[in-house]
């Protein structure tokens, strides 16, 4: 459900955070499936693909968005509890967080033939957890991030950066959330487009072992009629340290994806 005017507009419900809608990054600019923003994180084993930048996800909310003005919007979003979807009452202290604030600007301009998007934000929520362990220390969401994309004569080029700090942690050990960061290139032209993007990520599963995660990838698709694309794209994967034990994966992924959009 939403109102809107002139004074912005709000929404109440199952909704994206403000967060997800207003932030750009590397993925903005890509072609076919987005890589690491699609399906591949389902494919590889222990691919821990920590491309997020909201910790509410479309868990039911209220969320404003001011009226976009000289370029400059920002929104901010409440979640009573990131588990909460729909009207089935969701469990306190089930390892989700509560009283999820959300917080994001950004910033649209065109000149030139230059379109240029940018867009930063800041989360904060309380952890709930049953019972930690004893002397362990239990970590509430924190989630910061900035990122943004230039558009010019069928080029794009795309970058992102956002830290989890320790968000979700209940340890004794030395150990976070991770952070990640992208970045992408592209070029289109009438129904093709195609580009190359890469990514990593990196979070620690204790004082000695650090999880990683890095991608390149290669995308394109080509519109063969309007609602009808045709993509592919080839992923080169390197993932360091599964566990604390020290397994390490690496692969390639090649996906092809025929899409009717009604």
């Amino acid at each position: 459900m939403f109102v809107d005017g002139g004074w912005g507009r709000v929404e109440l419900g199952d909704q994206d955070s403000a967060n997800d809608r207003i932030f750009v990054a590397g993925e903005d600019v890509m072609a076919g499936r987005l890589a690491w923003d699609g399906d591949i994180g389902d494919i590889l084993l222990g691919a821990d693909i920590l491309n997020i930048n909201s910790r509410a996800s479309d868990a039911t909310k209220v969320t404003y968005f001011t009226p976009r003005f000289s370029g400059f919007q920002f929104g901010a979003a409440l979640t009573p509890d990131s588990g909460q979807n729909g009207f089935t009452r969701d469990a306190n202290n089930d390892g989700d967080f509560e009283n999820v604030v959300g917080f994001a600007g950004g910033y649209q301009a065109k000149f030139s033939g230059v379109t240029l998007d940018l867009a930063g934000f800041a989360e904060l929520g309380e952890s709930e957890v049953a019972a930690p362990a004893a002397g362990a220390n239990e970590h509430d969401n924190e989630i910061y991030g900035v990122g943004g994309t230039v558009e010019y004569a069928g080029f794009g080029f795309g970058a992102g950066w956002v830290d989890l700090n320790q968000g979700g942690i209940v340890t004794t050990v030395n150990a976070d959330a991770g952070e990640w960061r992208n970045a992408a290139v592209s070029c289109g032209k009438g129904p093709w487009k195609v580009s190359y993007g890469y990514y990593e990520s990196e979070r620690r599963i204790n004082a000695t072992v650090a999880h990683s995660v890095d991608i390149i990838a290669f995308d394109g698709h080509y519109n063969v009629a309007p609602g009808w694309p045709v993509a592919a794209g080839l992923c080169l994967m390197d993932v360091t340290n599964l566990n604390a034990t020290g397994d390490d994966n690496d692969g390639h992924i090649a996906l092809v994806s025929n899409q009717f959009n009604f």
